[in-house]
């Protein structure tokens, strides 16, 4: 038994916890956003209706309508409705990005112990829709999404993240290899664990993440 098979073999229970509980934050966002997007477009129809009344902009809408404060007060309220669950979903996506960090640290945990670097595996399975090999995409995601809050990343990472880019509309290009002095700017700065898991290597079952492990050689 390869020193992966060794290593997924003791944590299965784990992994499959962590890879379950990744597809339910998912689930969870995507109903978070559906709902903020009908109540957003609820106020956006309410605001365009106004306007096209008064034939002017809100700003210029006057109290003696009664009818319009109504509809405004209507505005006010599911703004201030709204704010709770945005607030939510960050904190989700944020939790999204944790789970999915942690999953791409255990593979390039038992990357290393078996192998040390990738530049000593021979051999994997192809990565769908990508020119890159299986280990370093694993290796160049955990390291991204662990060390993305720095605003800097070694050659191999920049590299990846390059090509990932150009094959994946979800994956920003890691702009800079970078030192103290050329960092990445705070505001473009974030994790891409989530975008790496499930966008590129598809890891929503634990099966496929086994297959892909023990692939490889």
């Amino acid at each position: 038994m390869s020193e992966i098979s060794d290593y997924l073999n003791k944590r299965e229970d784990s992994i499959k916890q962590l890879i379950e509980l990744i597809n339910e934050e998912n689930k969870e966002i995507k109903r978070l956003e559906q709902w903020i997007s009908a109540e957003e477009k609820y106020i956006a129809d309410i605001e365009n209706e106004l306007s096209q009344k008064k034939g002017t902009t809100l700003d210029e809408i006057t109290s003696a309508d009664q009818e319009i404060i109504i509809s405004l007060n209507n505005i006010h309220d599911h703004q201030i409705e709204l704010k709770p669950f945005k607030n939510l979903l960050r904190k989700r996506e944020d939790s999204l990005q944790l789970l999915s960090g942690a999953l791409l640290q255990a593979a390039k945990q038992a990357i290393s112990i078996e192998f040390k670097y990738p530049s000593n595996i021979s051999t994997s399975n192809p990565v769908e829709n990508s020119s890159l090999k299986l280990a370093e995409i694993i290796w160049s995601g955990r390291n991204q999404s662990l060390h993305w809050e720095e605003g800097w990343f070694d050659q191999l990472t920049v590299n990846v993240f390059k090509q990932l880019s150009t094959e994946f509309s979800e994956i920003g290009e890691v702009p800079l290899k970078g030192n103290y002095s050329t960092r990445i700017p705070k505001s473009d700065r974030k994790s891409y664990a989530f975008e790496i898991v499930s966008k590129v290597l598809q890891w929503d079952d634990y099966n496929k993440f086994k297959d892909n492990m023990e692939s490889i050689r």
